[in-house]
């Protein structure tokens, strides 16, 4: 195996990656992402590779040896190819010029088949351009799709997508459940249903895809009866019984002794912890809104030594997200405040550094054109909001490991 030429299609494969997932520059990628990225491609493919095997794909760890083929096997199909050979055999790579140890008539032979293979893809390529027609114009209007649920509430919820794809000039039509494009299937051009299950409660923009163009797309609220703890996992989430309220100052959360009944081991890869309550907050917006809550981290073992928090608002097309962490983590974190990002690698957000052994009172609040966040009684940010205000769905705490929340209120 030629391992420059193997390199040179490593880094092609990691070029679409990124461009798949849309997560920017991956030098800037945190072991988040790679955690991530992990179960987008166990999503897509049944198979798993480790954060530490992407780090190395990645260059985040130094490992002088190519990734195993069946590595090299499984990335090719995340990125739509049937395996490592059929990637290779879609790209171009530029021979090395010959050695001087090379015979003359070595030289001269491959000179003769370069000239000649030029020649060759002239022609075709001739052709080509003279036989090409436009691409066909796909007219958003002579499309439908609509959808409704199995169930008002609770999860996993399947969906019934009715569509008509009729006028499709190609045989690619899918539907995508979300944002995410390894949330897309294949469907039937001549058929008008399709059906999806929803494992995760939440705000979606379910979409019908027409070769590489979005025709249609509708809003999908997957809701909760209460507060809904979920292990979160590859395929199908672990869960848990519902709560009705967290208001009353009791603690809730699930203890480590209630994962490890659930056979769910806690390292080396810790899972995380999720409690949600989607679609039962009334018609709150972003521009008038006030989210408070106390927060505890109850795991601090092994790969959860940073103890990732985050507070969620998942809002109509947009979140708030604030993560929290010990203090010695935070150039890990990502700060989504709707349409503005803060990047721990590049900004400094160490006011997000707490210590989550002991409780810690957060608040979110959208007020006059501007969103806050107070730690403990102090306020720590503040940023601009969107001109255009956006309905809250609903929101959800998450732990790596698990931890434990009371005194949730959200209103105006």
């Amino acid at each position: 195996m030629d391992n420059k030429t193997e390199i040179f299609y490593l880094t092609e494969c990691r070029r679409l990656i990124e461009a798949r997932v849309g997560w920017g520059d991956s030098e800037r990628w945190t072991s988040r992402d790679f955690e991530q990225l992990s179960e987008k491609i166990r999503e897509t493919t049944d198979i798993h590779l480790s954060i530490t095997t992407l780090k190395r794909i990645w260059g985040k760890v130094k490992y002088d040896s190519l990734p195993a083929v069946t590595t090299l096997d499984t990335l090719a199909r995340f990125v739509g190819y049937e395996h490592w050979r059929a990637f290779r055999q879609r790209q171009e790579v530029t021979p090395a010029p010959a050695s001087a140890e090379t015979s003359a008539p070595t030289r001269r032979l491959t000179w003769v088949w370069a000239i000649t293979g030029a020649a060759i893809l002239t022609s075709i390529l001739s052709l080509y351009f003279i036989r090409k027609k436009p691409a066909p114009i796909i007219d958003p209007a002579q499309y439908q799709f609509s959808s409704k649920k199995v169930l008002t509430e609770d999860v996993p919820n399947s969906v019934i997508f009715d569509y008509d794809a009729t006028a499709s000039p190609y045989d690619s039509v899918y539907i995508q459940q979300s944002w995410d494009p390894a949330r897309r299937r294949k469907v039937a051009r001549l058929l008008h249903q399709f059906t999806s299950v929803y494992y995760y409660p939440g705000f979606f923009k379910a979409k019908l895809v027409i070769g590489r163009q979005i025709v249609k797309e509708h809003n999908l609220l997957i809701k909760t009866k209460g507060w809904l703890p979920i292990i979160e996992q590859t395929t199908v989430p672990v869960y848990f019984p519902e709560q009705d309220s967290l208001s009353d100052g009791k603690p809730f959360g699930l203890s480590i002794a209630d994962i490890r009944n659930k056979n769910i081991p806690l390292q080396p890869q810790t899972p995380w912890v999720r409690y949600s309550n989607i679609g039962n907050w009334g018609s709150l917006k972003t521009d008038s809104f006030r989210l408070e809550a106390s927060m505890k981290n109850d795991y601090r073992e092994g790969t959860a030594i940073c103890q990732h928090t985050e507070m969620r608002v998942l809002c109509e097309n947009g979140a708030i997200i604030i993560p929290l962490c010990n203090k010695g983590c935070v150039s890990e974190l990502n700060l989504l405040l709707l349409d503005r990002n803060y990047n721990g690698k590049t900004q400094d957000l160490s006011f997000l550094g707490v210590d989550l052994s002991d409780w810690v009172h957060i608040v979110c609040e959208g007020k006059d054109g501007q969103l806050r966040i107070f730690l403990n009684g102090r306020q720590v940010f503040q940023s601009p909001m969107p001109p255009k205000p956006l309905g809250i769905a609903g929101i959800d705490f998450r732990f790596q490991g698990t931890g434990s929340i009371k005194d949730v209120r959200l209103g105006k």
